[in-house]
C-alpha cells in the first residue's frame, strides 16, 4: 500500500513539512506531544500540505494527527 501522507525532514529542527495528495479533503492537522497533549491545531492550509514550525519545541517525539472527513492519520515526528 502506498503511503498517503509524507512528513519530512524527520527528524526536524526548524520546520517539518506535511504533504498529502490534493485528492484528500484534509480539514484539520494537529500537533500532539508524546503524551497526547494538543500543542497546535491548523484548520486553514494549502490543498496539499502544511509547514509546521518545530524550532520552539524541546527535542523529543511528537505526533501529527491529520484528518479528513473519513480517515485519521497519525504520523510520528522527531524533533532535534
Amino acid at each position: 500500500r502506498e503511503k498517503t501522507i509524507l512528513v519530512y525532514p524527520n527528524p526536524g529542527t526548524h520546520t517539518v513539512f506535511v504533504e498529502w495528495p490534493a485528492s484528500l479533503s484534509v480539514d484539520r492537522v494537529e500537533l500532539l506531544a508524546a503524551d497526547g497533549k494538543s500543542l497546535s491545531v491548523w484548520r486553514e492550509f494549502g490543498s496539499a500540505g502544511l509547514s509546521v514550525p518545530v524550532a520552539h519545541l524541546p527535542t523529543g517525539i511528537y505526533f501529527l494527527k491529520i484528518q479528513d472527513r473519513q480517515q485519521v492519520w497519525l504520523e510520528k515526528v522527531l524533533v532535534d
